[in-house]
């Protein structure tokens, strides 16, 4: 067992195995248990909310940003940079996605279409999202 788990009254580990959902299961045995269960990963693939996500994307590899955005501020483009980078997050962080998924692959590439000459993101969030990418590919390859 973990070590941390010593440190608490009670272990959360059981509770989040059997009343959590499948996105939650899948997290505590990889992240809490170091197990990858496969069979969790692949339900977590045809969650309702997961289907609308990837319906959503467009064949080039972004999301539109609802409502089209106040182009008086930005571009059309850098709104829907905004969208596919928070639509990224959702599929990373929240359903376990990985960058060898093809909707993963989609969206980098459309990201780093977007770069200038000099390998540089234009628009507001290329900070954001240079970080969040270099994090993600660390965290996916270890």
């Amino acid at each position: 067992m973990n070590n941390w788990t010593r440190k608490l009254k009670k272990n959360p580990i059981p509770v989040l195995l059997e009343k959590g959902d499948v996105a939650i299961q899948y997290w505590v045995k990889k992240d809490l248990l170091g197990k990858n269960d496969l069979n969790l990963k692949k339900q977590i693939y045809v969650f309702k909310e997961v289907k609308t996500i990837l319906r959503r994307q467009k064949p080039s590899g972004y999301w539109q940003y609802p409502g089209g955005g106040n182009e008086h501020i930005r571009s059309g483009t850098n709104y829907n940079q905004l969208e596919t980078y928070r639509q990224l997050g959702f599929l990373i962080e929240k359903y376990a996605f990985i960058k060898e998924d093809e909707c993963i692959k989609k969206a980098t590439k459309y990201l780093f279409k977007s770069q200038s000459r000099k390998r540089r993101l234009k628009g507001n969030l290329r900070q954001s999202i240079f970080t969040e990418l270099f994090c993600w590919d660390c965290r996916a390859s270890s």
